[in-house]
């Protein structure tokens, strides 16, 4: 009899060794917080968008354990989470810790992400933007008004690092899946970090395959001013075929620019040469762009044609048995940390790419290049 008035009585032990767990987790998340309130901003304050060293490590471990402490106080899903993988606030104390951070993967979260990762209110929430995963499955990432800023600061700083900053008037040809269609509200804003970089002239948006962007860009080429394409490879080397051929040495095509939007399995696979030959411009002015899973940043390719890591991520490579963080250079899964987004908790995603870290580059950029296998 008495063992069994003791089973209620354990329960209930256990259960407030949990509370009592939750709320000291609490407490020490909350003093993380305040200790590194503002650190996510001035980590999207340094222009240097391609520098390396300690000093920028520390602004990124600064940046990375204030996202970490603000998701977990204001976010009950993902404080479960942490609470069951026993990975806390105030666990993680330096650069080194970073491996220890609790990851969600693409697979695992994309049915779910409203529900179990979204950390802003619904009345901040601006726009969703909908990414495909490798699977095929799709998820909608609710962005703030300080994800969006922060997101539009990183693209300005990594365009003024790569050089396509310019104070000329610049004609813009955004191409679109089909014709008629107009982009999404995601869509219309990769357009917008896309064009701060410059002045505009006029902006055209249309499908290679139709609305007249053939004609459009050729009538951008005989005004002699610079001009740039942003579409998917398939979208550009369609409109290339079907403009004719420019001189490469025409000044306006070196000023000019084509953004190809690839996926991460495609990006070294992209005809950079036979794009730059058929629009007449530069090789090294073909760029591959790649967004971040889960976290929009953007990953745009150099002169060389390589992917930098920015100041504003960092990649863990993943020894793809144990999970365990390995050498950079060894090949692994490719996990992606960055503290942009406010408004959800996807800064630590664990990808199924697999991929390793370079350290040179022919472009003399000292950040850390990604390479993906197919």
């Amino acid at each position: 009899m008495s063992s069994y008035n003791e089973m209620p009585q354990n329960a209930n032990r256990e259960a407030d060794s949990g509370e009592c767990l939750a709320r000291s987790a609490f407490r020490r998340a909350k003093r993380v917080y305040v200790k590194h309130k503002g650190a996510s901003d001035r980590l999207l304050a340094q222009r240097s968008a391609f520098s390396a060293g300690s000093r920028q490590n520390d602004f990124f471990t600064r940046a990375v354990l204030e996202c970490f402490a603000c998701h977990f106080l204001h976010n009950p899903a993902y404080r479960r989470l942490c609470l069951h993988q026993s990975i806390l606030p105030g666990d993680i104390r330096k650069y080194a810790d970073l491996g220890c951070l609790p990851y969600i993967t693409v697979k695992a979260e994309n049915g779910h992400l409203q529900n179990i990762l979204t950390t802003a209110a619904a009345s901040s929430i601006k726009l969703y933007c909908r990414q495909n995963a490798a699977d095929g499955q799709a998820a909608d990432i609710p962005l703030d008004a300080r994800s969006l800023r922060r997101l539009r600061r990183a693209a300005d700083n990594m365009g003024r690092a790569y050089r396509l900053h310019s104070r000329e008037n610049v004609n813009y040809l955004f191409l679109t899946p089909s014709a008629g269609s107009q982009p999404d509200a995601w869509g219309i804003w990769e357009q917008v970090q896309l064009t701060q970089l410059t002045k505009i002239r006029h902006i055209h948006t249309g499908s290679a395959f139709a609305d007249g962007c053939a004609q459009v860009l050729e009538r951008f080429r005989a005004e002699g001013s610079a001009w740039r394409i942003a579409g998917s490879p398939e979208q550009i080397i369609r409109l290339a075929e079907s403009a004719p051929q420019l001189d490469a040495e025409c000044l306006a095509a070196r000023r000019s620019y084509a953004f190809a939007c690839t996926s991460w399995e495609e990006y070294g696979s992209l005809p950079r040469r036979e794009i730059a030959q058929a629009l007449g411009i530069p090789s090294s002015n073909v760029r591959a762009v790649c967004t971040a899973p889960l976290q929009l940043l953007p990953f745009c390719g150099c002169e060389a044609g390589k992917l930098h890591v920015p100041v504003y991520a960092r990649i863990i490579v993943r020894d793809p048995q144990t999970l365990q963080p390995q050498i950079p250079s060894r090949s692994g899964l490719l996990q992606f940390l960055s503290p942009c987004l406010s408004g959800c908790a996807s800064f630590s995603v664990l990808t199924e790419y697999k991929g390793h870290l370079e350290t040179d580059c022919p472009c003399g950029r000292r950040a850390p290049v990604l390479i993906v296998e197919e």
